[in-house]
């Protein structure tokens, strides 16, 4: 009778160490899950600004094309907002 009390309660104790357990790995579980959502959200928002920054490449590409074919080879005699040709080289 008595090893079999000493069993159960040992039995007892593994069940509530184990209940443990797996409360802490639905924890982390959650923990991981949120993490996850947070990376997808910063992935998404990257994504957004290197959209942004190709766009604003792109303007800038055509910007100095357009200035190379109003005057062709004298792009160098721009310097910031005033040009040898005026205000709008």
């Amino acid at each position: 009778m008595e090893q079999g009390t000493k069993t159960v309660g040992e039995g007892s104790k593994t069940i509530g160490e184990t209940v443990t357990a797996i409360n802490q790995i639905v924890e982390a579980a959650a923990d991981v899950a949120t993490m996850v959502q947070e990376i997808a959200a910063a992935a998404k928002q990257q994504s957004v600004s290197v959209e942004e920054v190709t766009a604003s490449v792109e303007d800038l590409s055509a910007i100095s094309e357009q200035s190379s074919s109003r005057h062709p080879g004298n792009i160098s005699s721009c310097s910031g907002t005033n040009c040898f040709y005026g205000p709008a080289c």
